[in-house]
């Protein structure tokens, strides 16, 4: 059940900033909180479940659409311990279509621009060279491994519809919630989607100290689907409430006696006001 909880860790940790006046409707700050409830609702198995399954260090990119007026921003993810391996006199070069990531993440951000994601990154079969020289546990002086995986396009979401800034934060109703998406034929391994609610809502003096995260797997990447209700479950009308849409794709060789992961992924955030209850 924890399977789709980690890759979501993972993104909020590296890219995912929201607590800003700047990023809430009609100025209202976004307070962070310990979280009060959690739930997994699906059982289905997914690849995604390898970012847990799997033990190893994470390689790779992930990129977020902080909402529908935003660009998009790549952040490469680097083995943790990418310093103290040169300090055992051991180096780990990695790239992906033959661009060095294993760089700086301020360089290789700087070295990527909108054009770059869409031709080397993203809709594409992306071949990762991993390449581990020095003193290794093997014995051996170098090990090499190639991996060649397909990334899915980088996702969209399409409706609601936002277009302007005063459409940022749309009431939408949460029976039957229709969400869509830029699809992707090619990509197999279906969508992953989280709601979020940090506690705030439009109702004079309703803001809670409550984190409500919620999350399901969408298996066909066909652009449309009804979200499940049970992802808004315990959050209350107009609350303040985040999707994640998230695809990627990840693959697990070993080098060295080390299991890598190696992945990309994309994910586009959708702010709105979650609406229970329809005055007429």
């Amino acid at each position: 059940m924890k399977n789709y909880l980690y890759i979501f860790i993972l993104v909020l940790v590296v890219s995912c900033n929201i607590d800003s006046e700047n990023d809430s409707p009609q100025g209202i700050a976004v307070e962070h909180v310990n979280k009060s409830s959690e739930k997994i609702i699906t059982t289905t198995p997914s690849i995604y479940g390898k970012y847990l399954e799997e033990d190893g260090p994470l390689i790779g990119y992930s990129t977020m659409k902080e909402n529908a007026l935003a660009e998009n921003v790549l952040t490469p993810v680097l083995p943790e311990n990418q310093q103290s391996l040169k300090s055992s006199n051991i180096n780990l070069s990695i790239s992906a279509n033959g661009v060095d990531i294993s760089m700086s993440r301020d360089a290789l951000k700087s070295s990527s621009t909108d054009s770059d994601l869409e031709s080397n990154w993203y809709g594409q079969n992306v071949t990762f060279v991993l390449k581990k020289t020095g003193n290794l546990k093997s014995g051996n002086n170098s090990e090499t491994d190639t991996v060649e995986m397909y990334i899915p396009n980088l996702v969209e979401i399409i409706s609601p519809l936002i277009e302007t800034e005063a459409e940022l934060y749309p009431y939408c109703y949460f029976d039957k919630f229709e969400l869509k998406w830029n699809p992707d034929i090619d990509n197999s391994n279906g969508l992953v989607v989280m709601v979020e609610w940090l506690g705030t809502t439009l109702t004079e003096g309703g803001d809670e100290k409550n984190y409500i995260r919620n999350i399901d797997v969408i298996e066909t990447d066909n652009g449309k689907a009804i979200l499940n209700n049970s992802l808004f479950d315990n959050i209350p009308d107009k609350a303040v409430t985040y999707i994640t849409l998230l695809r990627g794709n990840i693959e697990t060789p070993t080098i060295d006696n080390t299991t890598y992961r190696l992945f990309g992924e994309s994910h586009a955030i959708l702010p709105f006001i979650l609406i229970r209850n329809i005055e007429e």
